[in-house]
């Protein structure tokens, strides 16, 4: 699509909104949309709201943040809910949750709509920092606005609280999930009992262990290490030897 379009250009041939709303929702190779990117402001054509969210989502590799940042930024007509969803998506990968965050609330700001696959790449960029507040932040939002909460946005939360240690917090999103009666697996489970191990609270780790062989709850080798370090660092080592 990309070798057609700059052919067509050469050779002065029409490029007009169609032709280039198709090449750039062909296009997955972000210095191909670029290029393309560039051409579409030199010939002064406008693009509608799929082509520009096609160039946006080409720009959502990792640490691309600040190109999809740049193309999300070029046109000014009315942006969806698959525009910011991209955006995000970009943020997610490259771990930035600060413009995550700011974006779902700027979205809410103008009247976009958000799902929960935005909203879930949102919290998936503050898992992997341990953000746990902004996190959380995330959910009461989806809470509020009636946006549906699964496994998959409980589970980047305890992550989060993991990498922070906020063991209190994880145990409280397992003990929602658990009530609302969402899928718990290992990762859950395993990210709970690491949070116990970093915040030294070897005595829920144990009852955890507990609960996922009540449960029929596979656990691993991350499980066992997990809850045998959280008895190391609170020197509790002759459970460990049970």
């Amino acid at each position: 699509s990309l070798a057609m379009l700059l052919t067509m250009a050469e050779v002065s041939a029409q490029t007009d909104t169609i032709t280039f709303s198709a090449a750039l929702t062909a296009c997955t190779d972000w210095p191909f949309a670029l290029r393309l990117v560039s051409s579409i402001v030199s010939h002064a054509v406008e693009i509608d709201t799929i082509a520009h969210n096609a160039a946006v989502n080409a720009c959502t590799g990792s640490h691309l943040w600040t190109v999809a940042l740049k193309v999300f930024g070029m046109w000014r007509f009315r942006r969806d809910a698959v525009t910011y969803g991209s955006l995000i998506s970009a943020f997610e990968n490259s771990c930035v949750w600060e413009k995550s965050l700011a974006l779902i609330f700027h979205a809410a700001g103008i009247g976009v709509s958000r799902d929960k696959m935005s909203c879930c790449m949102a919290i998936s960029a503050c898992r992997q920092t341990g953000e746990w507040t902004a996190a959380s932040q995330i959910l009461v939002k989806m809470a509020r606005e009636q946006i549906e909460r699964e496994t998959t946005s409980y589970n980047a939360a305890v992550c989060a609280c993991e990498h922070a240690g906020e063991w209190k917090t994880a145990l409280g999103y397992l003990q929602t999930m658990l009530t609302a009666k969402f899928e718990t697996d290992t990762y859950t489970y395993n990210a709970s009992l690491s949070a116990c191990e970093k915040g030294k609270a070897w005595t829920v780790a144990m009852h955890l262990l507990e609960v996922m062989t009540r449960c029929g709850v596979f656990r691993n080798t991350i499980t066992y290490s997990s809850a045998i370090s959280a008895l190391e660092k609170c020197e509790a080592w002759a459970k460990a030897l049970d």
